[in-house]
């Protein structure tokens, strides 16, 4: 395949990493949103809106300001 042609399939992958490193000043709701603001170029309100809907569904969204300790 083209490098054209690949875009749309890379766009829908992600990945996990076995090691998780986490970024001590970001906070939950700053984490999730990071891939998609900084690498899909996505707006950041559309992101936020997303994100606090996906901690909702996980019952965690009383926990997006939280930080790792």
């Amino acid at each position: 395949m083209k490098e054209h042609e690949l875009r749309p399939y890379r766009r829908s992958l992600g990945m996990l990493f076995q090691q998780i490193n986490v970024v001590p000043h970001m906070s939950a709701l700053g984490a999730i949103m990071e891939t998609p603001v900084s690498a899909q170029g996505r707006p950041r309100a559309e992101v936020k809106a997303e994100a606090e809907a996906l901690m909702a569904k996980v019952r965690l969204l009383h926990r997006a300001s939280a930080h790792p300790n």
